[in-house]
């Protein structure tokens, strides 16, 4: 849908929190045209600006959901997607799943 295109990595390679981290803030720029300054761990997602200095809506984290679960090769359960309120919080949802991730 979004087109990322995971790199394929072997077995034994586990996404470091800098590999997280960077494709997380790929995803945000990708799909939001956000600033990568105002991306910080303690920013709350749905207060984040994007392209117009529109803050995101629920419809955007549903994009943003989306989009990491297509760049990741990951399903992310309504009930986690729930739990995610921070930049920090993705960044250590995702660091969670890690060995499960295609970064």
């Amino acid at each position: 849908m979004f087109g990322f295109k995971a790199r394929q990595k072997t077995p034994s390679s586990i996404g470091t929190p800098e590999e997280i981290k960077k494709a997380v803030h790929t995803v945000l720029i990708v799909l939001f045209g956000m600033d990568e300054e105002s991306i910080q761990p303690e920013a709350r997602l749905m207060k984040l600006k994007g392209e117009n200095n529109k803050e995101l809506d629920s419809f955007d984290f549903i994009s943003l959901i989306v989009g990491l679960e297509e760049r990741f090769k990951i399903v992310i359960a309504d009930e986690e997607a729930e739990k995610i309120i921070t930049v920090g919080d993705l960044y250590q949802y995702l660091a969670g799943r890690r060995r499960e991730l295609k970064i």
